[in-house]
């Protein structure tokens, strides 16, 4: 099968997948990338094929921000035994951002059953549907940031004041999120505004990716980010707050120049009470996210003290 989709004899079926998918061969060098992996991504087919997964192309994180495209991947190991096997894993998309995807790896094999690469077929995994809903909903409200797509400070109160609502009637628990940018001045002194900005906008969307589609993302300040959490116990703030921190670690721009930026942020956590008001969690989230840039920042700190 792999030499014949070489030679283009199968490779229009691929072409029409809806699914994303590509191609490679015993040194993991991707000889197949089609319409869906283009549109997905971000990266076209030029820029990826003839290149090794080695190479950290396509830049695979687990959900603590390990790099799986230097390691042994899932379509690495399918590979190497021959079976077939599914996962979920973070890409690098072409604008910066990390983007949730499902992905399904199968072998190869030649006439004689040998294996000679692997394929595999990986989707959206964000619900990008309804975050692109959302995102209209907030536009047509006026309450939507214009340079990060996210909610604005006032959508993100008006939120709160619901959701402290639904807690005091339903004991729905509820937990936030303020993500602070460290060192963004610095980045901001070095770099050109434009640059920052897509900065800025890659943060913002590895955030609303891989939030779940009923909590709310929105940008707190002008490095700042506030998330709200839904139905969640402590335990549960804290696991989101290290995944959310590892998969921003792990996004960054490519500059004119070739050079990389990118940036981590310190994140402060904590439960909501229903004695709480919007001044008394931001004012504790900020003692949190304090904690953090006083160990050196790229940390997450979980306290309901304050």
């Amino acid at each position: 099968m792999t030499s014949m989709l070489e030679t283009g004899a199968y490779s229009w079926l691929l072409d029409e997948l809806y699914d994303a998918a590509y191609c490679v061969d015993r040194e993991r060098r991707i000889t197949y990338w089609n319409p869906a992996a283009e549109r997905l991504t971000g990266f076209e087919r030029t820029e990826v094929e003839g290149k090794c997964c080695a190479d950290n192309i396509l830049k695979h994180v687990d959900d603590e921000g390990n790099n799986l495209c230097r390691g042994v991947c899932p379509l690495a190991k399918t590979m190497g035994d021959g079976l077939s096997r599914e996962a979920h894993v973070y890409l690098h998309h072409k604008n910066g951002h990390r983007l949730p995807v499902d992905v399904r790896c199968a072998p190869l094999r030649d006439a004689a059953g040998q294996i000679v690469g692997g394929i595999e077929l990986f989707n959206d995994a964000s619900l990008t549907e309804f975050l692109q809903q959302r995102v209209a909903e907030l536009e047509s409200l006026a309450f939507l940031d214009r340079l990060t797509d996210l909610a604005t400070r006032r959508y993100a109160e008006i939120t709160f004041t619901q959701c402290l609502s639904e807690f005091e009637r339903y004991h729905w628990q509820f937990g936030m999120l303020l993500l602070d940018i460290d060192r963004f001045k610095t980045i901001n002194s070095q770099h050109s505004p434009g640059s920052c900005d897509r900065l800025l906008r890659a943060i913002a969307q590895t955030l609303r990716h891989n939030c779940r589609p009923f909590d709310l993302v929105g940008r707190w300040g002008g490095d700042e980010f506030l998330v709200i959490l839904k139905h969640v116990n402590d335990m549960q703030v804290t696991t989101i707050a290290k995944r959310l921190r590892a998969l921003t670690a792990r996004s960054f721009i490519e500059l004119d120049d070739g050079k990389i930026l990118s940036a981590t942020v310190s994140i402060g956590a904590t439960s909501v009470r229903m004695t709480d008001t919007m001044e008394t969690v931001v004012d504790r989230l900020g003692q949190n996210v304090y904690a953090c840039k006083r160990r050196g920042g790229n940390l997450v700190t979980f306290g309901n003290v304050v």
